[in-house]
């Protein structure tokens, strides 16, 4: 699959699908909160759609035992994707630039995993309180430490990559500095500034700036 940006507002992706045993639902784009259906032509499509405030696109490839989806970053600049589904397993390779894959496999994923953690641990908690179980205060740790890690490794991210877009949708993943949030409106504003120039000065980089502004404005 190979997207390239036209201008700056708006990407192609196109790409070859295999589907040997003719399993193939459909292909859809999810981007901006609309969802797309792409046509297939033989084994090639094609999505040509505009850039979304995030870049962050959904590929979903369906089969009729079910979808395979993906989410990848679209940047301005030229990227390379490959794509195969050898027994129906969607295989997503990305040449360049690193950072479209990294969104999901480096925050995304990691992310939702350590969410689904503490919903567990929460939901053991509410049963072994209701039940008067004597191991409460354990789990209630449990879920705190899932949800620890779920707002460190965004942090971690940024810290890691101050140069890359990527930390300014991981700044988004830590809230708005709540009271009972685990990152402070001051930590959120202290993460933003170690970023790079060029990263604080993108529209997203500029957006997420007057976000900031507001939430401090706010006590």
């Amino acid at each position: 699959m190979t997207s390239t940006a036209f201008g700056q507002d708006t990407c192609q992706v196109s790409g070859q699908i295999e589907d040997p045993k003719g399993d193939l639902q459909g292909i859809w784009m999810v981007h901006d909160g609309k969802q797309e259906k792409i046509p297939v032509k033989g084994t090639s499509w094609e999505f040509c759609g505009p850039l979304t405030p995030s870049n962050v696109y959904e590929l979903i490839v369906e089969y009729k035992h079910g979808g395979h989806p993906e989410w990848f970053y679209l940047s301005h600049d030229r990227l390379k994707f490959e794509i195969s589904t050898r027994d129906s397993t969607l295989k997503f390779t990305v040449t360049s630039p690193h950072v479209s894959k990294d969104y999901q496999d480096k925050l995304l994923a990691p992310v939702q995993s350590f969410n689904g953690q503490t919903a567990i641990a929460h939901r053991a908690y509410l049963a072994a309180k209701k039940q008067h179980l004597p191991d409460t205060a354990q789990l209630m740790d449990k879920e705190l430490e899932a949800k620890r890690k779920a707002f460190n490794l965004p942090q971690a991210y940024i810290k890691a990559n101050p140069g890359s877009p990527l930390s300014i949708i991981a700044l988004n993943m830590l809230g708005n500095g709540e009271q009972n949030s685990l990152v402070s409106k001051a930590n959120l504003d202290k993460l933003y500034n170690s970023l790079t120039d060029s990263v604080k000065n993108s529209p997203e980089g500029r957006q997420y700036a007057g976000k900031l502004e507001k939430l401090k404005a706010t006590h």
